[in-house]
């Protein structure tokens, strides 16, 4: 299939749009940015993992996502439970600055050669695959972490958030 006819296609810009937030998410410098290292690392009552441990995951598949839009093959984890990694304290703000640089990262990428056909599926481009994981995925898990906020009464964010 040639690189200009992918069945599933999103654009270098739309892709970093989606990285950003936009639409409808807040950006996520402003929804992890305020939080403190006790505060991303709480587990509240009922929930299986912390923002930290959330935001880690994030960065599991972003690290697993530009290595494959590069060309290289990581290992496929053998349980999701491994990509969920435990987050020390005193990794937060490494943790934080890691995911949000690594943005930045995957909209090069989708700038720099997202219009490739993937290396996973030969009917997707690899801005297609940068948007699908580092962008959708982690609105799912932005919304988990809104939701973690909530319930430990940090909402809204430094900054507000998009109520009326």
């Amino acid at each position: 299939m040639s690189d200009s006819t992918h069945k599933y296609h999103v654009s270098a810009a739309g892709v970093g749009e989606l990285l950003i937030g936009g639409g409808e998410f807040l950006p996520p410098e402003r929804l992890l940015g305020d939080l403190t290292e006790a505060q991303a690392l709480a587990v509240p009552p009922g929930s299986p993992y912390s923002i930290a441990v959330l935001v880690a995951h994030m960065r599991y598949w972003q690290d697993r996502n530009i290595e494959r839009a590069c060309g290289v093959s990581p290992p496929r984890p053998e349980h999701l439970d491994d990509t969920f990694p435990t987050v020390q304290t005193g990794e937060w703000l490494a943790l934080r600055e890691a995911f949000l640089d690594g943005l930045d990262v995957c909209a090069q990428v989708a700038g720099g050669f997202g219009d490739r056909v993937s290396p996973d599926r030969d009917d997707t481009s690899i801005g297609y695959d940068l948007a699908e994981c580092p962008a959708l995925h982690s609105a799912y898990h932005y919304g988990q972490i809104a939701m973690l906020r909530q319930i430990q009464g940090l909402w809204p964010p430094e900054g507000g958030d998009d109520s009326w």
